[in-house]
């Protein structure tokens, strides 16, 4: 089973490949939503992290407790980047126009992950593995897109071939929607000010996963 985020598209103008291994090489400004070199303050940060984690997590922590307050986990700042309409980690879905960085488009970095996931798809082929794929909706899609956007009808396509299920978490969202508003939707479902799901986000996929299962 393999759930497909939202920011994999934007991850796929971050990451390279070189030598069978993946390098982070750019890295997203949430400021400007620009997509840059990697500076080498960034690199001695990816080193720390890697070779010291323990000691990286707990500085990670301390930084994290002095900008935060009670009011970033209550009460939803709509003024927050992961709000905006130009969000670049959530927008590829309804800006397909969207340029990353070095003339790599939407369309380069969509290409570059279904290449992996038709790779991933070939893998489990040979083993006799099935595949099944589910998607979701990030902020973004609630407040901006629509419920046939873009991410939806490219997994869908792939999957009519190749795939066992095809979970579209979509559907449940945007049908939530129409006797609900947005922003009440990303309070009940999503944790406060972030893109990820809470616990009740979290029980929709999984009892979207167990029914599908159980029609089999």
């Amino acid at each position: 089973m393999l759930y497909v985020d939202i920011s994999d598209v934007h991850d796929e103008a971050l990451y390279e490949e070189k030598n069978g291994k993946i390098i982070k090489n750019y890295i997203s400004d949430q400021t400007t939503n620009e997509t840059k070199g990697i500076t080498y303050i960034r690199i001695f940060k990816y080193l720390a992290r890697d070779y010291f984690p323990y000691i990286y997590s707990k500085l990670w922590k301390i930084k994290n407790k002095k900008l935060l307050n009670d009011e970033d986990f209550n009460f939803i700042n709509k003024e927050k980047d992961i709000y905006k309409k130009k969000f670049v980690r959530g927008s590829w879905t309804y800006n397909p126009t969207l340029i990353y960085r070095d003339q790599f488009s939407v369309k380069d970095a969509v290409n570059k992950k279904m290449y992996y996931i038709n790779l991933l798809s070939k893998m489990l082929e040979k083993e006799n593995i099935k595949l099944s794929i589910g998607i979701y909706p990030w902020p973004s899609q609630i407040l901006w897109d629509t419920r046939d956007n873009s991410s939806v009808k490219i997994m869908r396509e792939f999957c009519i071939q190749k795939c066992t299920y095809f979970f579209n978490n979509n559907d449940y969202f945007f049908d939530y929607l129409e006797k609900s508003n947005k922003w009440d939707i990303l309070k009940k479902y999503y944790i406060i000010n972030d893109v990820h799901f809470n616990d009740e986000g979290h029980k929709i996929l999984a009892e979207n996963f167990i029914a599908k299962y159980i029609e089999r």
